[in-house]
C-alpha cells in the first residue's frame, strides 16, 4: 500500500492545523495497514476511520474555516461528513462508502467484520487511501 503523504514532505504554507490533522492522517494510515499485516481487520479498520476524520478535518478547517472557530476534537464523524458535503469537500459516493466504513466499526457491527476476509478489509482500506490522497492533493498536503 502507498503512503498519502511523508510528513516530512507536508507544505510548509499549510496552517499548522492542517499540517497537524495531515500528519495525524498519515500516522493513521500506517498503523491501519500494521494492523491488517496481523489479521486485525476491525482494529485497522477503526483506524482508517480515525485517519479519515483527520484528513477531513484538515481539508474542513483549510477550505472553509479558516479561522478555527470550529473545535474540529469535538466533532463526531457523522456531523464533520454532513460539514463537508455541505462545503462540497466530498460527493455523495465517498460520503456514502464512509458511512458504510462507520457502520461497520462500529461496535454493534463487530460480527459483521470478522466476516470479511483480508482481500475485502484490503480492498476497503486502499479506496480510503485513494480518497485520503484525493483530500491531500485538494489542499496542496
Amino acid at each position: 500500500m502507498n503512503s498519502i503523504t511523508k510528513s516530512s514532505e507536508l507544505k510548509s504554507h499549510l496552517p499548522v492545523k492542517v499540517q497537524g490533522y495531515c500528519t495525524l492522517s498519515h500516522a493513521y494510515m500506517n498503523l491501519a495497514t500494521m494492523l491488517l499485516e496481523e489479521g486485525l481487520n476491525h482494529a485497522c479498520l477503526i483506524v482508517g476511520q480515525m485517519s479519515v476524520k483527520a484528513m477531513l478535518n484538515a481539508v474542513y478547517l483549510k477550505e472553509v474555516d479558516r479561522e478555527g472557530f470550529i473545535d474540529m476534537k469535538r466533532v463526531v464523524f457523522e456531523e464533520l461528513l454532513s460539514l463537508v458535503r455541505e462545503h462540497d469537500v466530498i460527493d455523495l459516493d465517498a460520503e456514502l462508502f464512509l458511512n458504510k466504513v462507520f457502520f461497520l466499526t462500529s461496535l454493534e457491527n463487530i460480527s459483521l467484520v470478522t466476516t470479511l476476509n483480508k482481500d475485502h478489509v484490503l480492498m476497503i482500506i486502499r479506496r480510503i487511501e485513494e480518497l485520503l490522497r484525493s483530500l491531500s492533493e485538494r489542499i496542496g498536503a
